[in-house]
């Protein structure tokens, strides 16, 4: 595993405690994931799914919403971290879901799949790009991929207490997801998105900070160094504004 990775996996290993307490805005990004697919056109159509995927599944959240959303006779879930593994299994017991610890840009098994689900877990691929055109090349006819992702963070406090290229220093460059609407085949797929900010305050800077060290998502992967002292000296409420894209992409049957 690279090093990057490594970080990664160490860093949701630590936070896999106390996840399941600060994974707030995940959890509310996920329901509303899940009520953009129920929206689609293509959920009323009714479609029966045989076995799905979770990619980065953390504490087995989205599993247990989707599960109770679709009957499906078997999930599968794969997190690069084997602590969030061992939180899944113990908020999900039921016989039909299956575990593994691997890294969603290696897993080979992509293809097997007719149902494919993600939330706020992409991101961390070494190259996003790369990772969704494999998916969807992997995809089997009928079969639909649903996800989440963050492109980008917004900080909104008092300015006077210091600049505002300082915070956005101390966040991972997210994906640019722009490109995906025009470079998608559309008589191989069929494509929806959407897009929402959600907004989460803080008391003081430091605590959004502590926050995500809490579930894991502190990681720093830049090469610099990076300098949290100046939060210790600011004492404003802060909030938070996540810019979320959502998708849902089903490969179709077409006439070459």
């Amino acid at each position: 595993m690279k090093n990057f990775k490594k970080k990664i996996s160490n860093s949701f290993d630590r936070g896999s405690k106390f996840y399941e307490a600060n994974a707030n805005i995940q959890k509310i990004i996920c329901m509303e994931l899940i009520n953009f697919f129920k929206k689609s056109t293509i959920q009323n159509e009714k479609i029966k799914f045989e076995k799905a995927l979770e990619i980065g599944c953390g504490s087995g959240f989205m599993t247990n919403q989707i599960n109770q959303l679709k009957n499906f006779k078997k999930i599968h879930l794969i997190d690069i971290s084997k602590k969030m593994i061992s939180k899944a299994k113990k908020n999900l017991s039921k016989q039909k879901f299956s575990y593994e610890v691997e890294d969603f840009d290696n897993f080979k098994n992509y293809k097997i799949y007719d149902f494919i689900f993600s939330n706020m877990s992409l991101h961390w691929s070494e190259n996003f790009s790369k990772l969704f055109f494999h998916l969807l090349d992997q995809m089997p006819t009928g079969g639909s991929l649903i996800f989440s992702i963050p492109t980008s963070i917004k900080f909104e406090f008092d300015s006077l207490e210091i600049e505002d290229h300082l915070f956005e220093d101390l966040i991972n460059q997210l994906p640019n997801v722009d490109f995906l609407e025009n470079q998608i085949d559309k008589e191989k797929f069929i494509f929806l998105s959407s897009k929402k900010i959600f907004s989460e305050k803080f008391k003081k800077p430091l605590d959004f900070f502590l926050n995500l060290k809490n579930i894991g998502a502190n990681v720093n992967l830049k090469k610099t160094k990076t300098n949290f002292f100046f939060l210790r000296r600011m004492n404003s409420e802060i909030t938070i504004n996540y810019n979320i894209n959502f998708f849902f992409i089903k490969k179709i049957t077409y006439n070459v």
